[in-house]
């Protein structure tokens, strides 16, 4: 079996959040969905499904990322083709077997807010999660580790 890592691109406007739930449309159910029916993956667990992050409803993504064992070769374009227009896959790469994409040693995110908010206000804020930090009130309860670095925060105005 071989281990791949697929980068997913999606239009989260009609999609209620990425994880699945039940009797709604969501990223990660689509992608399962048309897995199986173009025969990459059969049970979930067999083939290790995994992926990197979720995002809320309405929430669009260039970068999420998910990870899965098959006897087939991916076929980008054949996912592609199956997969609805409010998904693609942006980018494939052959993992190694213990491949996590939830474990990434960086992470980027971007941001776009449509309202007129005060840029320096926000620059300022923005300042004081640089570093290294103890995240311990926004985490679940039992993660292994709770601190953080980031690295880099810009604040701009399109």
């Amino acid at each position: 079996m071989k281990r791949t890592a697929l980068k997913i691109g999606y239009i989260g406007t009609n999609f209620h959040g990425f994880q699945r739930q039940p009797d709604l449309r969501t990223v990660e159910e689509e992608l399962i969905y048309h897995l199986r029916k173009l025969d990459y993956i059969d049970d979930l667990k067999k083939s290790r499904f995994r992926i990197a992050g979720r995002t809320d409803a309405g929430v669009h993504s260039l970068g999420n990322v998910i990870s899965f064992q098959s006897e087939k070769d991916v076929r980008v374009n054949e996912i592609n083709n199956s997969l609805p227009d409010d998904i693609q896959i942006l980018a494939s790469a052959p993992v190694r077997y213990a491949f996590k994409p939830r474990y990434a040693q960086m992470r980027q995110y971007r941001y776009m807010l449509f309202q007129d908010l005060d840029i320096d206000k926000l620059r300022e804020c923005a300042e004081i999660f640089k570093g290294t930090h103890n995240f311990t009130n926004f985490t679940k309860r039992f993660q292994k580790t709770t601190t953080r670095t980031i690295d880099d925060i810009k604040v701009t105005k399109v």
